[in-house]
């Protein structure tokens, strides 16, 4: 499903915040693929999201290395806050997806 609360950046430092957390988060989860990958097999695919393999990480670190101190850090951190916030209630919102519930009672053997 697609998270209808992330919203188009309104500057280049709130993008370059956003950024962060996306890109920080699936380079994440390819550690967590590779981890997993003698437990699990293929099953880890769905940690590794996208394409870019990590390779956009080392220039999106550069520019927001070039922020200027401040204003722009300030939106820059707030924009990586509030798309942790996005995400964390659009993942985590039960009642959006009661089903998810269900299920995992079914994989932990806990079902009523």
């Amino acid at each position: 499903p697609r998270c209808a609360a992330l919203r188009e950046p309104s500057s280049e430092a709130c993008a370059l915040g956003a950024l962060y957390v996306v890109e920080g988060s699936a380079l994440g989860g390819a550690l967590i693929a590779t981890a997993l990958a003698p437990v699990v097999g293929e099953a880890r695919r769905f940690f590794l999201g996208g394409p870019s393999g990590g390779e956009v990480w080392p220039s999106l670190l550069a520019r927001v290395e070039t922020l200027a101190p401040g204003e722009q850090q300030a939106r820059a951190i707030d924009a990586a806050v509030e798309t942790f916030r996005i995400f964390e209630e659009w993942m985590f919102d039960w009642r959006a997806a009661p089903s998810c519930l269900d299920r995992l009672a079914v994989i932990s053997g806990s079902e009523n």
